[in-house]
């Protein structure tokens, strides 16, 4: 099993929420185009960290205190975020919108 790698829109959100990690991929934050840290040219200020699902959501718990969870059965994955609720029927699609809800709280 992979790990997924957040969208644009929730690495956008993540930075303007404080995340600031470095990781071996990035989105420019203009073009939205992706990057990875072996890539020699390019400005940080500009760029997005783009970290897997897993370590995003982390971040949320460990410094934020905001839980994602969800809960699977035979019709699909329901997501709890505060709140917000939702099924998905793909986990990864429910985890990527419980990331920007959680992030959302964050005053």
């Amino acid at each position: 099993m992979k790990d997924e790698l957040i969208t644009f829109d929730t690495a956008k959100l993540a930075k303007e929420k404080g995340f600031k990690f470095y990781t071996d991929s990035y989105y420019s934050s203009i073009t939205g185009q992706i990057h990875t840290s072996s890539t020699s040219s390019f400005n940080l200020e500009h760029m997005l960290s783009r970290p897997t699902q897993s370590l995003l959501q982390k971040w949320l718990r460990e410094v934020h205190k905001i839980f994602i969870n969800i809960n699977s059965n035979e019709n699909g994955h329901i997501l709890t975020v505060g709140q917000f609720k939702e099924e998905y029927n793909i986990y990864e699609k429910a985890l990527e919108e419980g990331l920007q809800e959680a992030l959302k709280l964050i005053k």
